[in-house]
């Protein structure tokens, strides 16, 4: 004979079980990885915000509003991060704030961000080897910025800007752009410096010199402006 009401028991201690996990975070750890740059974010106010995701195959960085206790932050270091999740009692949760926190566990990686070389405003020099200073009335340029993933710059007539799809340790891959439409005096040689920029996938920074390649062959090299 079934017994209706131990079943019903236990179906109920199963789901006080169940919900108890899903809603209480309890004591756990996380494995995060931190960006090498804080950017602009904005929570209860504007404020800096850091940059984590949980898996090195994670394309995207998310911002993340709260503080990680006793965690050290030193900008242009890429980490890698254990921390552990506690709930904040009610009675001690500030308005507006967190009901967790987090706490650092230990640093298990800490390294120096190779690809804040190519953040910054560059000067073309060259296009396929060949010097651009007396072709141009206007010298192309190019700016980098990693903290938006984006670039921006002029092609000797028109302004530009565009997304970064991708930036590693000597990888880059810059994503489609938009363009203002000005008559260009040289206008093949600011779409072939576009279609260069466009068709580069590598980077190599040196003695303030940007070189940007596509499969090892050059096509545009760059001087640092200050």
């Amino acid at each position: 004979m079934i017994n209706y009401f131990n079943m019903k028991t236990g179906i109920m201690l199963l789901l006080s079980f169940v919900l108890s996990c899903s809603t209480n975070t309890g004591n756990t750890t996380k494995t995060l990885l931190i960006n090498s740059f804080k950017v602009p974010c904005t929570g209860v106010a504007p404020m800096s915000c850091l940059q984590v995701k949980e898996s090195p195959d994670d394309k995207n960085w998310s911002n993340f509003y709260s503080q990680i206790e006793g965690f050290d932050y030193e900008p242009g270091y890429l980490y890698t991060i254990e921390v552990r999740i506690e709930d904040i009692p009610e009675d001690q949760i500030v308005a507006d704030g967190s009901s967790i926190k987090y706490i650092l566990k230990t640093v298990i990686a800490k390294k120096q961000d190779k690809r804040l070389t190519i953040n910054d405003i560059w000067v073309l020099e060259t296009i396929d080897g060949q010097p651009v200073i007396e072709i141009f009335e206007k010298l192309p340029y190019l700016e980098v910025q990693l903290s938006s993933n984006s670039y921006l710059g002029n092609d000797g007539c028109n302004n530009f800007n565009g997304k970064l799809e991708a930036i590693e340790d000597k990888l880059v891959t810059f994503g489609s752009l938009v363009s203002t439409k000005m008559a260009c005096p040289n206008q093949d040689l600011s779409l072939k410096f576009l279609e260069n920029l466009r068709n580069s996938n590598e980077y190599m920074v040196e003695k303030g010199m940007l070189t940007l390649l596509k499969d090892s062959n050059v096509l545009l090299t760059f001087k640092k402006t200050d």
